[in-house]
């Protein structure tokens, strides 16, 4: 494992103004090296020389990351704790909230919040500080302020998850109209590589992994050639909006996204070995899948590709309605191959009143009492938070968005008031096909209900490399592709869907817990209090969520189309 550099006790490496918790309480200036976080008390009456104002890492055993149970608060909250000595050298436990509110949406104050717990836990750990060359967003930043007239494309040397960050910087520039018109390319080197494996196929070239899907991108490049690429405008439950170019996913999908991260260092078998995981302890979701029908003329299968849809859902599908017209599409993050560390298991609070099933960030539930203060709204843990590179125990980073969604006591489901609307997004297209979330869907949709193992809305025909779960899918047809499988079916029988899905051939396989519809939009309402949602392979809050279709909103390079099976 390498080393850290050394660095002088006084080096300053992080320095910000904070807020406390209780909110009335005084504003903090904090200031971390490496053997110390310094404290120095702003308003309402400086301190020269405060009241333990300097605590030593030797006495810090953990940080996490909290937020308010306040969906009005758009403040992140950074937690120490610490065991210091007292006068007769015995050691009691003792805790320091401060209050990350300087930016005006939750989404970046909870950046800064993580910025600091992530820095903490490399020290205390003694490993590798991150650098700004290479973290989180770092291409999403670099996009928004990109002076696009210089360039004539963007080439991303990745897997899924760096273009999901150029895609999304692009649609929230002030100019996001025409940027998002910029060329985007991909060159293969993470784990999932959806996208290359789309554009492979697209040129005509047989399935490919590693170098060989490299150089065969690579090739496609270098011969020119774009096509238009739909984008889903994707709404949470907090009423954030992202953008995805590849899947959502809940259940058996997201399970092993989310749980293969630790095998992150074995490349994309850690997906074979995560499936493996996941068949072991197969799980069941009640919830409720509601989607508008699109004409299948748009995406008709290719011969031997096969429609099944589960005999119980043909009775539900209504007269096919004239479909409104669709103008823009929106991105997300696929399977992730950022270079984050890797999931943690979530510790659960033994007992809490105030904050039942707790995720904790890098602590034990010891801290569940200190997270509620007099007067304000309780704190609740964030998703677990990334460990430093090289940690044996490490969690991703979620793009979690501003507020909780509430938790109804009669059932314990997320949900959206009922007459809540939804918080749009001031860039990229408007969502014309979707009412607010909470509210009642218009004539023409369908809604399925019941037990889930998977429900999956993927745009490209491919949700890795090697995995072609919508062989008919175009970058460009206007559609989303929705799979679902009911509760029922055996690992035998989820295992062959799977392994017939390396070569396109599960809507073949005529098994009756296999749905498959095309839509043009989609909401997805979970109905367990547990489970775990991604946006393009990435962790996103649970609850409630919709989308839709915006057709040839981006622009791919894929270089020029060929025949399947022939070189071109």
């Amino acid at each position: 494992m390498a080393l850290p550099l050394p660095l002088a006790a006084s080096t300053p490496l992080l320095h910000g103004e904070f807020g406390s918790y209780p909110v009335r309480g005084p504003r903090f200036a904090l200031t971390l090296t490496p053997q110390a976080l310094h404290i120095q008390r702003l308003r309402p009456k400086p301190e020269a020389r405060p009241r333990g104002g300097l605590v030593p890492l030797s006495e810090v055993s953990g940080c996490c990351t909290l937020r308010s149970h306040s969906s009005s608060d758009s403040a992140a909250y950074f937690c120490i704790y610490t065991y210091p000595r007292g006068r007769r050298g015995g050691r009691r436990r003792a805790t320091r909230t401060f209050r990350a509110d300087g930016a005006a949406t939750y989404e970046e104050n909870r950046t800064e919040a993580q910025r600091w717990a992530t820095a903490l836990t490399c020290l205390l750990r003694g490993q590798l500080l991150p650098t700004d060359g290479e973290r989180h967003n770092h291409a999403r930043e670099l996009v928004r302020g990109l002076s696009l007239s210089e360039w004539d494309s963007i080439i991303t040397v990745s897997g899924d998850g760096l273009l999901y960050e150029v895609l999304n910087g692009l649609l929230e520039r002030p100019d996001w109209e025409e940027a998002v018109k910029m060329p985007v390319g991909i060159l293969p080197c993470g784990s999932g590589n959806a996208l290359a494996g789309a554009v492979n196929q697209h040129g005509g070239f047989e399935p490919a992994l590693g170098v060989d899907l490299l150089l065969n991108c690579s090739l496609l490049l270098c011969r020119g050639g774009s096509c238009p690429l739909d984008l889903l405008s994707v709404t949470l439950a907090s009423g954030s909006r992202c953008f995805s170019f590849l899947s959502v996913a809940w259940g058996f999908v997201s399970d092993v996204d989310i749980q293969s991260e630790r095998f992150r260092a074995l490349g994309s078998a850690r997906f074979t070995l995560g499936t493996v995981l996941s068949l072991a302890a197969l799980h069941t979701y009640r919830g409720r899948l509601s989607y508008l029908p699109a004409t299948m003329e748009a995406a008709s299968p290719t011969p031997g590709h096969g429609l099944p849809r589960a005999k119980s859902e043909l009775t539900l599908a209504p007269a096919p309605a004239a479909a409104p017209a669709v103008a823009h599409s929106p991105l997300h993050r696929s399977v992730s191959d950022l270079p984050l560390p890797l999931p943690q298991s979530a510790l659960t609070s033994p007992g809490s009143p105030e904050l039942p099933n707790l995720l904790l960030n890098g602590g034990g539930p010891e801290l569940a009492g200190d997270w509620g203060g007099a007067g304000d709204a309780p704190l609740s843990p964030d998703p677990v938070l990334p460990s430093p590179p090289g940690s044996p125990k490490v969690a991703i980073l979620s793009p979690i968005s501003k507020g909780a969604p509430e938790m109804p006591s009669s059932s314990g489901l997320p949900s959206s008031k009922p007459n809540a609307t939804v918080a749009v997004s001031t860039r990229g297209p408007a969502d014309h096909l979707l009412p607010p979330l909470g509210t009642a869907l218009p004539p023409g949709w369908v809604t399925l209900e019941g037990d889930f193992v998977l429900i999956l809305a993927i745009s490209p025909s491919h949700l890795g490399a090697d995995l072609v779960a919508a062989p008919h899918a175009r970058f460009d047809d206007g559609l989303v592709h929705l799979c679902w499988v009911r509760g029922g079916i055996s690992r035998a029988a989820l295992l062959r869907l799977f392994l017939a899905m390396e070569h396109g051939s599960h809507l073949s396989l005529d098994c009756p817990q296999l749905g498959y519809t095309a839509a043009r939009a989609f909401r997805l309402e979970p109905l367990t209090s547990r489970g775990v949602l991604t946006v393009d392979g990435e962790q996103v809050e649970y609850g409630p969520l919709q989308a839709q279709v915006h057709p040839g909103l981006g622009t791919l390079l894929t270089g020029p189309p060929g025949r399947p099976g022939q070189e071109p």
